[in-house]
């Protein structure tokens, strides 16, 4: 966070916006953080080039981080975060394995379904077609898998 434009103490939006009126095109301006490093910036052209005036690509943000760091409010805030965490990955999972189990591959769900049209489309062919159908689906998730492991290594 900046504290100090050219040393003037920056204490909102308004102070900072005003220490910037002055600054032109490769003005050199230094900006102190809150942690005591300070950095100097050149200022650059304005995208509109309507206006001389320099730009630092710097935008003020009237946003501050609660104090609350430690007792039971770190707690609480620790277990929310866990407990968010937890129902994230509960639902990616939930979500692969479902999507998974779609796949016309042979002993899953989404291969069993598609043998039964199989069946019903090509009669005593069906099981022919859907053996062909996995084995290809089976080879496309390898290649999938194993290229770019393999593109690594090179």
């Amino acid at each position: 966070m900046i504290v100090a434009v050219d040393g003037i103490e920056i204490t909102d939006t308004t102070t900072f916006i005003t220490a910037l009126e002055t600054v032109r095109v490769g003005d050199t301006v230094l900006l102190s953080a809150e942690d005591g490093q300070e950095y100097a910036v050149v200022a650059g052209e304005t995208t509109t080039k309507q206006t001389r005036k320099g730009y630092l690509g710097v935008v003020p943000k009237d946003e501050r981080v609660p104090e609350r760091t430690g007792g039971l409010f770190a707690v609480f805030l620790a277990t929310i975060t866990w407990i968010e965490e937890l129902f994230t990955w509960i639902f990616i999972l939930s979500l692969g394995i479902g999507l998974a189990n779609l796949l016309p591959l042979g002993p899953v769900d989404g291969g069993q379904m598609v043998r039964t049209l199989f069946n019903k489309l090509f009669g005593a062919n069906g099981d022919k077609v859907w053996k062909r159908m996995s084995y290809v689906t089976l080879a496309v998730i390898l290649v999938l898998l194993f290229v770019p492991m393999i593109k690594g290594f090179f």
